[in-house]
């Protein structure tokens, strides 16, 4: 099945004061730092945000929300309507110590059911596969004011994918620390000096 890759660059970003996807990590802002890791993961590439013409010059399509601050879900449900692929890879704009191979990984996991969804403690909806074919159900819940992407993934068949089985893949253990105050970001920051590069 053919696959997308959707970046949610939007969001509030309440805790943080500021727009998360444009702080500089590693010499680069974070949302270009996502970009490099997923590039090669398809040729089907999309930019999901509130303020389109902060995030044109990224190089990637970008599409404003179909329906605006509605969370990741509605982000899901704009990326979702807008591929042509049967299936995207979702990913949030936050989570810097991902890596190239671990989306590999999950995106080559195929699977009738309509979601690959990472469990590290608690399913991760922001880095997992979804069919396209749950438009659909995506639209009901917003409609509902049903908004949570965990009530979400409740309502739909997920393939759990659990932490031992990408325990071999490299920097394993933060794939998914991500970025949500002033203090993550200082702490984070120190850890992707200027000099790094990725490759």
């Amino acid at each position: 099945m053919s696959l997308a890759v959707a970046i949610l660059a939007g969001g509030k970003s309440d805790r943080m004061g500021r727009d998360k996807s444009l702080l500089n990590i590693g010499g680069v802002p974070m949302l270009k730092r996502i970009i490099d890791i997923a590039n090669c993961i398809s040729q089907e590439r999309l930019i999901v945000s509130n303020t389109p013409y902060m995030h044109n010059s990224f190089g990637w399509p970008t599409v404003s929300d179909s329906y605006p601050n509605k969370g990741p879900l509605g982000g899901l449900y704009t990326a979702l309507n807008c591929i042509k692929s049967d299936r995207l890879l979702l990913l949030a704009c936050d989570m810097p110590y991902l890596t190239t191979d671990f989306l590999h990984y999950i995106t080559k996991i195929h699977t009738k059911k309509d979601a690959v969804v990472p469990y590290c403690n608690t399913p991760q909806p922001l880095c997992a596969v979804y069919k396209t074919t749950l438009v659909g159900k995506i639209e009901t819940l917003i409609n509902q004011q049903q908004l949570s992407m965990q009530y979400f993934l409740k309502k739909i068949d997920v393939v759990q994918v659990l932490a031992d089985e990408w325990s071999h893949i490299e920097g394993h253990n933060k794939f998914f620390a991500n970025i949500n105050t002033p203090t993550d970001y200082a702490t984070t920051k120190n850890e992707f000096p200027s000099t790094s590069f990725l490759n």
